[in-house]
C-alpha cells in the first residue's frame, strides 16, 4: 500500500470521525490483510486505524464540550458513541478528567498561561531531568512536558512540568523500572489550553529507559510541528499538574 493511500484513510476519518469504518473492510477494499494494514498505518501515525479514529472522536467531543450547550448524552451521540458509559470512560481516560468536570473547568480557570508555570521541587527528588529547548523563538510558547508509561500522552503522567518557552526539566517517576516516554507540546501564550488549534502545536517525544533509581538526563530533545497524521492531542495541558486538577 502506498504512502498516499494511507493518507487517503487519515484525511477520511478527519473529515468524518463519525462515519463507520473497519480495519477488516479497509483492508479488503486495498487488497491486503487487516494485519499487514494496521501495522503500515501505525508506521504512518504511531497508533492503530481504530486508535486513531478513537482520538479523532475525542477530539470533536472536547471542541462540543467547550462551544456549545448540548449534553454529554448528546455529544457522545454526535462523536458516534452508542454508550454513554463507554464514551465518559474513553474521555476521562484519553484527556485526564472526566467530560462534565472538563467543561466546567475549560469554562471558569483563568487560562492565563501564567497560572500553570511551575517547577518541580528540589533537584534531589527529580529522576528524570533535562533541558526542554524553546520551540518557537520569537513567539511566548506555554510548553508542557510529561514522563508517562504510553507513548502517547493520555491522562495524567507519572509527573509533569509546565514551562514558558522551554527550560530545565526535573521530572519524578515513583513507578517501577523500566520504559519511559518522555512527551511534550508546546502552544503560543493566549491559545486555548482546554482545545489547542493542532495548526500551532508542537511536540516532541523521546523514550528513556530507567535501569536504576539513580537520576538520569534525558537525551537530546527536538521540537516538531503536529502534523495530519499525528492522533490530536487529547490531554488537557492542565492536567499534567496533576496536583492542580
Amino acid at each position: 500500500m502506498s504512502r498516499q493511500e494511507l493518507l487517503e484513510i487519515v484525511r477520511r476519518m478527519r473529515a468524518d470521525p463519525d462515519a463507520e469504518f473497519t480495519t477488516e473492510g479497509a483492508a479488503r477494499r486495498l487488497g491486503m490483510s487487516p494485519i499487514e494494514l494496521v501495522r503500515q498505518f501505525r508506521q504512518l501515525t504511531g497508533v492503530s486505524p481504530l486508535r486513531f479514529r478513537s482520538a479523532l472522536r475525542i477530539a470533536l467531543a472536547k471542541r462540543e464540550l467547550v462551544g456549545t450547550d448540548a449534553s454529554v448524552t448528546e455529544i457522545a451521540l454526535r462523536c458516534g458513541y452508542d454508550s454513554l458509559g463507554t464514551f465518559i470512560r474513553t474521555f476521562t481516560l484519553r484527556v485526564g478528567l472526566p467530560p462534565s468536570s472538563f467543561r466546567q473547568m475549560a469554562r471558569t480557570h483563568d487560562q492565563d498561561p501564567l497560572d500553570y508555570a511551575w517547577n518541580p521541587g528540589a533537584a534531589a527528588e527529580s529522576c528524570v531531568y533535562g533541558f526542554a529547548p524553546d520551540p518557537a523563538p520569537g513567539t511566548t510558547m506555554l510548553v508542557a512536558v510529561g514522563l508517562f508509561l504510553k507513548g502517547v500522552p493520555a491522562g495524567r503522567p507519572l509527573s509533569g512540568q509546565v514551562l514558558i518557552n522551554g527550560g530545565r526539566l526535573g521530572l519524578g517517576d515513583t513507578a517501577d523500572l523500566g520504559l519511559r516516554h518522555l512527551l511534550g507540546f508546546a502552544v503560543p501564550w493566549g491559545t486555548s489550553l482546554w482545545d489547542p488549534p493542532e495548526s500551532l502545536t508542537y511536540v516532541l517525544s523521546r523514550k528513556i529507559k530507567r535501569t536504576s533509581a539513580e537520576p538520569i538526563a534525558a537525551p537530546a530533545l527536538k521540537w516538531r510541528r503536529l502534523t495530519v497524521t499525528d492522533p490530536p492531542i487529547l490531554l488537557a495541558i492542565p492536567a499534567i499538574i496533576s496536583d492542580q486538577i
